[in-house]
């Protein structure tokens, strides 16, 4: 009778070897998978979002903003309701749909323009009573295209601010009969030297966030804090994306600060300044290849989803 042969250390490795493999891969689909159905289900809570506000202008017959905005949970309270945050204070920070409806007056703001003929308005837009703001899950963010100073090709999005990063806010407008708007007219200031933002007043004080005169001509757009409440910029199309994902993909140490340059579409994003610009740059390779995006008839208002 013959003996049964004994594995031999090659073999008994080889084993080991394959299990280990095969466990990690089967951790990386896993984890994959759940990343995928995050997003997933980011997309439809937005889309659920734009429809529910879009109704809510029909049926109101009254402009609608869906803002996307930052909240935080803090470590540490400020010492008064004007003193600083400190980024190292910050918690958790996660990105809230709100849905606004716009107020009855235009809202006039210092003119910081030299030109004396040039009148400067808000379109102020309050929360909307009846609706509570959505939380999507911390690291999904928004995004949506940046269509002033010729920056067609890049994406603008909520900021890191445990990270110092400068963002820019935006939204979704729908008009009374339920189309998507990119700006508002009338109130009686059709004049060639008007000039209109529009502000998502959070905390329902009746202003605008003290900008920060540091930040020159761009300070009423400037968001990395929490409590800004930025001009909008309004958005046709935007793209639901993991911006967990995104940043272990890139140095994000190059995305802190305010450095800007025009944007050059002969350059790479190393070829930008630390700041903005270069945060710019590499989130719109990653969104133009991993975010979902959704697309808004400009007509109907209707939105639907452009798979990956």
């Amino acid at each position: 009778m013959n003996a049964r042969r004994a594995f031999t250390l090659v073999e008994l490795l080889a084993v080991i070897g394959i299990l280990v493999t095969l466990a990690t891969l089967t951790a990386m689909s896993v984890q994959r998978i759940g990343k995928d159905t995050r997003l997933s289900k980011a997309t439809n809570t937005l889309l659920n979002v734009l429809e529910t506000a879009r109704t809510q202008a029909i049926r109101e017959h009254k402009p609608m903003l869906v803002a996307f905005v930052v909240k935080v949970e803090l470590i540490q309270q400020p010492a008064s309701a004007t003193a600083a945050i400190s980024p190292d204070w910050i918690k958790r920070q996660w990105t809230e749909a709100v849905i606004g409806r716009l107020e009855e007056e235009l809202v006039r703001i210092p003119n910081t323009s030299t030109d004396p003929t040039r009148q400067n308005y808000i379109d102020r837009f309050e929360p909307h009573p009846d609706f509570q703001p959505v939380i999507f899950s911390d690291g999904i963010k928004i995004a949506g295209p940046r269509t002033d100073y010729g920056e067609d090709g890049v994406w603008i999005t909520q900021p890191e601010l445990t990270n110092k990063e400068f963002g820019r806010a935006m939204g979704v407008l729908f008009g009374p009969d339920g189309g998507v708007l990119t700006r508002l007219s009338g109130g009686g200031l059709a004049n060639a030297g008007m000039y209109r933002s529009a502000v998502m007043d959070m905390n329902r004080d009746g202003a605008q966030q003290e900008p920060d005169p540091a930040e020159g001509g761009a300070r009423y757009f400037v968001y990395d804090d929490y409590e800004d409440e930025s001009s909008l910029q309004y958005c046709q199309f935007v793209a639901v994306f993991d911006d967990k994902l995104a940043r272990e993909m890139f140095d994000t140490k190059n995305w802190q600060g305010s450095g800007s340059s025009t944007y050059d579409a002969t350059k790479t994003c190393d070829q930008y300044p630390a700041g903005q610009s270069r945060m710019r740059c590499d989130q719109s390779e990653f969104i133009n290849q991993f975010a979902d995006r959704i697309f808004i008839n400009r007509n109907t208002g209707r939105a639907e989803v452009k798979q990956r």
